[in-house]
């Protein structure tokens, strides 16, 4: 199984991420938007902490899955969730919001066949 692991993120101040986003058109990169402090997308035993996260007018911290990108999973070996996720850090709510992309549960595809 591909997945994405074991990372820790500390000791950082990431204040006013609110430039215009560089991605190439149609990337991954691209479709972070604008104003977001952190991402964890697809990955497990990550840990976030020491960190202050201020001033971002998107999102603070999102804690995502792949399918929030929109594109297909093509891998099945490829492991889409995330999961175990230790937050402890300081931060500031985003001036504005995005709207949260959720998947209903009965859509999700189980971890054993989770390509679609």
């Amino acid at each position: 199984m591909k997945t994405g692991s074991n990372t820790r993120v500390f000791n950082n101040e990431i204040t006013a991420n609110n430039t215009p986003n560089f991605g190439a058109k149609g990337s991954k990169v691209s479709k972070v938007p604008t104003g977001t402090g952190v991402i964890v997308l697809a990955a497990s035993y990550v840990e976030v902490f020491k960190n202050t996260i201020t001033h971002n007018n998107s999102a603070s911290v999102s804690i995502i899955s792949y399918f929030t990108t929109g594109n297909p999973l093509n891998d099945a070996a490829y492991y889409p969730y995330t999961e175990a996720v230790t937050f402890t850090t300081t931060s500031s709510a985003a001036v504005e919001p995005i709207r949260p992309a959720v998947m209903p549960r009965s859509l999700r595809p189980s971890r054993e066949n989770h390509c679609r």
